[in-house]
């Protein structure tokens, strides 16, 4: 047990991710840095080593303009690039210079600081590692070919080890609390492995996880050498510090530098990977000895990075797609009424509960509706489950609450021992005055978890007693074994359970419709209507679409006429609903059903399936190309951004189009296939549609 307190631990925490990262007043060096003003016109300040790198003491550099010190060609061109509106040159620039009778070869980077431009120049005279990427397709060909993320992962290090011979490569992947896991490596002999070992989210702080969203590379080539200052300081017109997020040549915290001694490491480099914005994880390098990768060798990294991370989230997106697809088959079974009538609770629970059990990795479910309990499986008590319905009411859960530790949450109280550890519970979109809910439930286990040096021993006290961290000084691989946790509960199990409440609700409110006393026909309607409409925003909803589809697949049949498909998903909106929260989330979903709705044809039908993904029916379309009219209006409509509650949201979609009769003859069929085409637009960069064509080859 840690003898420090929470209270302690979480300042400590917040003075770690308070220390200046991005504004260090030096760099590395193995380069220089010219800061000018935002025109490239006034020198304002210079990196202390400049004379030893151009030849130019840093008083005359100073004292001249930025066409004196880099040559007229060369400035002009970076303020060219700077009139393009580029942030920072994509790349670098190579140029030739004589210094001190020597022509010497520069790779030059250039980025906005503020209201500065900023140029570094780094010596990149030819060097072996050159010779090492003569064909790039050569060493994409691996990650583009690898069939799982797995496999691609590990071809990755290895490719990566292979073209800049570092000591250790790693694949690190965050987890949503910003720890880190090695989950795949290659290595020298003489390097230690930290494949599956984890490391504290301290261990890379939040300012610095920030830094990668701005600037995905990062090289130290001598962790051993000591920083090169600025001249002055300080910016000499405002009086704060350069900003160097952009830049290649940023100073390493100190913190860090003794992080990497301790680790016996003297040179690193790590590439950033991202999925939908997010810090995925990073292709961390370390070398047991300095080492200078060459500019043209970090660049073509970071393109290898960049390439492998668009083939893993393809790669996971065909698992997502095929996980989605037996979601779809299980909810269709569902929805199908068996000789006339709607199942009952207790029935379709018997019938697929243990489908949905294999289908989210569960060992219980339950139904809380209308006062009763439906139960099965591995299920707490009824006294339990009500304490756990009215503590998620109370603390207003508004569509789902997940736990892989109930007996460390809100829910402890109600903690049912090992086997229900985890949790997932879904408010079903019913009216009512008592809240209606799923619940699934998972086993704990007992879980071993490998970590690269205990965590708290970057814990410690200062001379005034108050506790600070310092990077560890042994990695040594330390277990921790802990019970009562499950498996987490990923964002597409959530969302796969969501839309299954959903059918749960329709199937609950058409059965009370089919009850209902036939004398009571408006009252029959309006919860006939409900049971085939969306709660939020009145769309049909997927089993409304549905009849439509095949009233439509018979009429075009009949009369030798073509239909269109189109499978829609709101690109992001997790992180809209993240950043502004769910009522805003609603009114956005609300304002896009609005906008698909005055795109289509009175004949035509727009449904929301459910969650962020809508879909279109095009019926009897006059050509095969319709669907993509409609998909270009889409695009054009939704270019123009919502305002809501005085933010600007910009909106983008995925989409996908099939048809029939060349794509399918059945509704299951065409929206398997529109839902394949959708991944395939994400794929390429969103914010586009895709006709179906087999993208899997199989």
């Amino acid at each position: 047990m840690s003898e420090f307190t929470k209270s302690e631990i979480d300042s400590a925490l917040a003075g770690c991710a308070r220390e200046p990262v991005h504004t260090p007043g030096a760099i590395q060096p193995n380069g220089c840095l010219i800061s000018a003003d935002i025109a490239l016109q006034r020198v304002l300040q210079v990196s202390a080593n400049i004379d030893e790198v151009l030849g130019v003491s840093p008083s005359t550099a100073l004292a001249g303009t930025a066409d004196h010190l880099l040559g007229s060609d060369l400035a002009d061109r970076l303020r060219s690039m700077s009139a393009d509106g580029e942030a920072a040159s994509q790349g670098s620039i190579r140029v030739r210079r004589t210094v001190d009778s020597v022509n010497r070869r520069f790779s030059v980077r250039h980025y906005r600081s503020a209201n500065r431009t900023v140029v570094e120049l780094e010596l990149d005279d030819p060097s072996p590692d050159e010779d090492l990427i003569p064909n790039r397709n050569s060493w994409l060909q691996p990650v583009n070919t690898a069939e799982t993320p797995q496999q691609l992962l590990e071809r990755l290090t290895h490719t990566v080890m292979q073209l800049t011979g570092y000591d250790r490569v790693m694949v690190y992947r965050f987890d949503d609390d910003n720890h880190g896991s090695v989950v795949a490596e290659s290595r020298s002999q003489e390097a230690d492995s930290y494949l599956g070992h984890h490391f504290p989210a301290s261990d890379i702080p939040a300012q610095v996880r920030d830094l990668y969203s701005i600037n995905p590379v990062r090289c130290i080539p001598d962790a051993t050498a000591p920083a090169v200052g600025l001249l002055p300081p300080e910016d000499p017109l405002d009086g704060t510090p350069l900003d160097l997020s952009l830049g290649n040549l940023r100073a390493v915290s100190p913190v860090h530098l003794l992080y990497l001694r301790n680790m016996g490491v003297e040179a690193a480099a790590s590439f950033a990977m991202h999925d939908e914005g997010n810090l995925w994880g990073l292709v961390a390098c370390h070398n047991l000895t300095a080492k200078k990768l060459s500019p043209g060798t970090r660049d073509d990294i970071a393109v290898l990075v960049q390439v492998a991370t668009s083939r893993l989230l393809l790669l996971q997106a065909r698992l997502n797609s095929r996980y989605r697809q037996q979601i779809r088959d299980s909810r269709e079974l569902f929805l199908v009424r068996q000789e006339g009538k709607l199942p009952t609770p207790d029935s379709f629970l018997q019938r697929f509960g243990a489908d949905w059990l294999t289908l989210f990795s569960a060992n219980g479910l339950a139904l809380l509706y209308r006062g009763k309990h439906y139960r099965y499986g591995t299920v707490p008590d009824t006294t339990k489950l009500d304490g756990i319905a009215n503590t998620l009411s109370r603390i207003q859960v508004r569509n789902y609450w997940h736990t892989h530790q109930m007996g460390q949450s809100e829910l402890a109280d109600y903690y049912a021992g090992n086997d229900t550890s985890g949790l997932l519970a879904i408010r079903l979109p019913v009216s009512g005055n008592a809240a209606c809910w799923l619940f699934l439930f998972r086993p704990g286990q007992t879980m071993t978890r490998t970590w690269a040096g205990r965590p708290e021993d970057n814990s410690a006290r200062s001379p005034t007693g108050k506790l600070i961290l310092t990077p560890r000084s042994s990695f040594s691989a330390w277990t921790e074994i802990m019970e009562g946790i499950s498996e987490p509960w990923v964002e597409i199990q959530r969302r796969a359970a969501i839309d299954l409440g959903e059918d749960l609700a329709v199937v609950l409110f058409s059965r009370e419709v089919d009850q209902l006393n036939a004398n009571l026909t408006a009252a029959n309607e309006r919860l006939r209507r409900l049971a085939q409409t969306d709660a939020l925003t009145g769309l049909p909803n997927r089993r409304l679409l549905e009849d439509r589809v095949e009233v439509s697949l018979s009429r075009a049949h009949r009369n030798n006429r073509t239909l269109a498909l189109l499978f829609l998903d709101l690109d992001r909106f997790k992180q809209i609903n993240d950043t502004l929260g769910h009522r805003a989330g609603d009114k956005l979903i609300e304002g896009v059903a609005e906008r698909l709705q005055s795109l289509v044809r009175e004949t035509d039908t727009v449904a929301r399936l459910g969650g962020d993904e809508f879909a279109i029916l095009l019926d009897e379309v006059e050509s095969p190309d319709a669907a993509g009219v409609i998909a270009d209006k889409v695009l054009e409509v939704f270019a123009v951004p919502f305002e809501l509650e005085g933010d600007t949201i910009d909106v983008t979609f995925s989409m996908g189009i099939s048809r029939y009769p060349a794509d399918g003859d059945s509704f299951r069929k065409l929206m398997h296939h529109a839902d394949m085409a959708m991944y395939q637009a994400k794929s390429q960069g969103r914010n586009n549609y895709h006709y179906y064509s087999n993208p899997l080859g199989h």
